[in-house]
């Protein structure tokens, strides 16, 4: 669930579980404008937990029935739209979305929590929004407009020394969260990127691993532990074709470790043509096994060979993509040690 847009967060709740039309996409996804868009670190159900929505996701796979599945993962077809997600049990679940993952369409329901689940506060609440407005204005007004990159990174810096004398003054904290605000709209965000990108950092942190704290030095930083890279089969037509096809999957293979990928290359596997497409296949099975994704290169759809490497990684749960799909460096999709 990715959007180009962060829409007005003031009476989420309402304008989420509002009737609407159901209209899908050709391919049956569905999208709600009012949505806020976050990066895909976030974790769908706090954000709406926090506004007093309940949430639920279905899963295709797990669904629909059995041929209906089979028909939409064996096919390759990125249509859906013969499918139509089941309500979870109860009263109030209003379809949101439906939207692609690694493991298929899902569906994304949502209902009010009950008033004490979500209790209400009086008094006016505190708009973010509106104050990073206040700031960028007075700020502008007082330090002048453009990006003074080095102003604020000097102030920051002022500011950390005042800290290390005095740590237990929260003025002196504050003073650094105002200048790092600061710095982010004179670097071009607006206050809606500003406050989806504070929450959707919080949430990348919290999926991320980190050390045990008990066993780190408290005056050190605590780094998350490092991803390992992820690694990738690559799939596609050989029989017929000139030179086997290997120049498409040295070039696809050498792509994807420019990207960072760990990338398992049957090309490599089986450099000798002459052998049995038996005796190869078992080979590439067995390294298929052992990869956390397969990359479908073009023309596979008439390979019998990719067609039954992408029916086994379909069956025991590796991420099935299609190659030209991949763009983002390893590290932005790494799994996690």
């Amino acid at each position: 669930m990715s959007k180009s847009t962060c829409p007005d967060l003031q009476d989420l709740r309402e304008k989420l579980l509002a009737p609407r039309a159901i209209v899908r996409d050709e391919n049956g996804r569905l999208t709600h404008p009012d949505l806020p868009a976050c990066d895909e670190g976030v974790r769908y159900d706090d954000l709406l937990a926090v506004f007093g929505i309940e949430s639920a996701f279905v899963g295709m796979e797990s669904d629909a029935p059995h041929d209906v599945s089979e028909r939409y993962f064996d096919s390759g077809d990125p249509d859906c739209s013969y499918w139509t997600p089941t309500p979870p049990d109860g009263d109030g679940w209003m379809l949101l979305e439906i939207y692609d993952t690694e493991d298929g369409p899902y569906a994304l329901f949502g209902r009010a929590m009950p008033d004490a689940m979500y209790p209400r506060r009086g008094g006016k609440p505190f708009d973010f929004y509106a104050h990073l407005e206040r700031q960028a204005e007075f700020s502008r007004k007082t330090f002048g407009p453009g990006r003074r990159t080095q102003g604020v990174i000097d102030h920051i810096n002022k500011e950390l020394r005042e800290i290390g004398s005095k740590p237990d003054d929260i003025e002196e904290w504050i003073d650094v969260v105002i200048l790092a605000l600061d710095g982010a709209w004179r670097a071009g965000a607006s206050p809606k990127v500003i406050i989806r990108t504070l929450v959707a950092k919080q949430a990348k942190n919290e999926a991320r691993d980190w050390p045990d704290w008990r066993t780190a030095d408290p005056n050190k930083a605590i780094e998350h532990s490092k991803p390992k890279k992820r690694r990738i089969y690559i799939s596609g037509p050989m029989s017929g074709l000139p030179e086997h096809n290997f120049p498409a999957f040295h070039a696809e293979a050498a792509r994807l470790r420019a990207l960072g990928y760990d990338v398992v290359n049957p090309a490599d596997l089986n450099p000798d043509p002459g052998k049995g497409w038996k005796d190869c296949l078992r080979v590439d099975l067995l390294e298929l096994l052992g990869c956390d994704a397969i990359a479908m290169l073009p023309g596979w759809q008439k390979s019998e060979g990719a067609h039954l490497e992408m029916h086994v990684a379909h069956r025991v749960g590796i991420d099935i993509l299609d190659a030209t799909d991949i763009q983002a460096p390893a590290d932005a999709v790494a799994l996690a040690a």
